[in-house]
């Protein structure tokens, strides 16, 4: 059966961003719950790729670091405006999406993110240098 982590493993328990975090928004606490989840359900969405994710960061964390540094290089490195940028900004998305799937276990959702990400540059550079 299951087993919590060592509560001083930093990855036994969840968290969730404050109001002022989103870059949209307002500053308003969030309001309670309304129609909560049951913990089976949780539980059994939760469970496996949780369980996957833990295993995989514990045995690969400085492969899934570079992974999310270039993830944050990526974001960092968009021009304001244009095709480019706009692509880039769906590309970001593409590689968050990957790392968080493959991380979890997800291989070929991962493989479809890179996919999807690499066609809309070729699409987007295409545009562009066509003019």
């Amino acid at each position: 059966m299951v087993h919590p982590l060592d509560p001083k493993d930093f990855r036994a328990g969840r968290l969730i961003l404050e109001p002022e975090d989103f870059a949209l928004g307002d500053d308003e606490p969030d309001s309670p719950p309304t129609d909560l989840i049951s913990e089976d359900t949780w539980n059994g969405i939760m469970t496996l790729p949780g369980d996957v994710a833990i295993r995989t960061t514990s045995h690969q964390g400085t492969r899934v670091a570079i992974l999310y540094e270039l993830w944050s290089g990526w974001v960092h490195a968009m021009p304001h405006t244009g095709i480019v940028a706009e692509a880039m900004m769906d590309s970001a998305d593409d590689f968050a999406s990957a790392l968080f799937n493959l991380m979890h276990g997800f291989y070929k959702q991962s493989l479809s993110a890179l996919r999807s990400a690499l066609e809309t540059m070729i699409l987007a550079c295409a545009c562009e240098t066509s003019g």
